[in-house]
C-alpha cells in the first residue's frame, strides 16, 4: 500500500507540474506575440499618415491574424492545462481515499480553478482588434 501511495503522489505531482508548465507556455507565448503585435500597431499609429492606405490594411490583416492565433494557441494550452489539473484532483482524490492514514494527503497541493481570467483575456484580444480596425477606419473617413 506504501508504493502504491508513493506511485499515486509521484504521478500527482508530475500532473500538476505539467499543468504549471502549460500555464507557463500560455503566458510566455502570449507576452511575446502581445508585444510584437502592440509594436507593430504603435507603429501603424504612429506612421499611418505616411503609409498608403495598403500598406496600412495589410499590416492590421496581418496583426488581427496574429491576435487570432494568439487565441487558438492560447486556448490549446489552457485545455492542456486543465486537462492535467482535473487529472490531478482526480489522482488526488484516490490518494485521501487510500492513502489518508499515512498522511499522504498532506503533502498534496492545491491545483487552481478554472477561474474568470479567460473571459477578461478573450475579451481584452478581442478589443484589440476592434480597437485597431476603428482607428484605422476612422483615420480614412478623416474623423
Amino acid at each position: 500500500m506504501k508504493d502504491e501511495c508513493g506511485m499515486l503522489l509521484s504521478e500527482y505531482h508530475e500532473a500538476e507540474k505539467a499543468g504549471r508548465h502549460h500555464d507557463k507556455l500560455l503566458w510566455m507565448v502570449t507576452s511575446i506575440i502581445l508585444s510584437g503585435v502592440l509594436v507593430l500597431i504603435g507603429l501603424i499609429i504612429n506612421n499611418i499618415s505616411q503609409l498608403s492606405m495598403a500598406a496600412v490594411i495589410y499590416l492590421s490583416i496581418f496583426v488581427s491574424i496574429c491576435l487570432l492565433c494568439l487565441l487558438r494557441i492560447a486556448s490549446d494550452f489552457r485545455k492542456i492545462k486543465l486537462f492535467f489539473y482535473n487529472k490531478s484532483a482526480e489522482i488526488e482524490k484516490v490518494i485521501k481515499r487510500k492513502c489518508l492514514n499515512e498522511r499522504i494527503a498532506v503533502l498534496l497541493e492545491h491545483n487552481p480553478g478554472s477561474g474568470g481570467q479567460w473571459e477578461l483575456y478573450n475579451i481584452l484580444i478581442i478589443f484589440t482588434i476592434i480597437s485597431l480596425w476603428v482607428f484605422v477606419i476612422l483615420f480614412y473617413m478623416g474623423i
